[in-house]
């Protein structure tokens, strides 16, 4: 499905955001084009190419589709061993003419829990910090601690 044909049956929704974000394991992203994930839940689009963000980084970390999985194999030792894992904050700057975009329900069944937004267009990518994630395991308990670590700009 084309970027247009999509917006013009209705499917997504421009929003008046300035600025939305995405984040990465990867800080050496120069640029960003849409792409369909390689992970595409049940229900979910897989026609659609686009950059999955969010309008904070809260909502990023609860879009993450891998979140959970990110200490399979290590969290016994996170607390012992002081493991990580660090995430780079990307940020995009919108535009009236390269908006993020609500995807409709039919889209992303899941798009009122997460919030998630969808850029059409490329962007040139920017880390405006990055996440420190550790994990403290208790009996059945996962508790995530996120640290946000700001980039300056030089």
């Amino acid at each position: 499905m084309e970027k247009h044909q999509a917006i013009s049956n209705g499917k997504l929704i421009p929003s008046h955001l300035n600025k939305v974000f995405h984040i990465s394991t990867n800080g050496k992203i120069p640029s960003f084009e849409p792409r369909v994930p390689g992970s595409v839940k049940e229900n979910e689009d897989a026609s659609i190419p686009r950059i999955c963000v969010g309008e904070d980084i809260k909502t990023c970390i609860k879009s993450f589709q891998h979140f959970d999985n990110i200490f399979d194999g290590y969290s016994q030792y996170c607390e012992s061993l002081g493991l990580f894992v660090e995430f780079f904050v990307y940020q995009f700057n919108c535009t009236p003419d390269r908006p993020a975009y609500y995807p409709d329900p039919s889209l992303l069944p899941e798009v009122f829990d997460t919030n998630e937004l969808w850029l059409l267009d490329d962007f040139d990518a920017e880390i405006v910090g990055r996440l420190i994630v550790t994990l403290d395991e208790t009996g059945d308990k996962r508790i995530y601690r996120v640290k946000f670590v700001e980039i300056e700009k030089k």
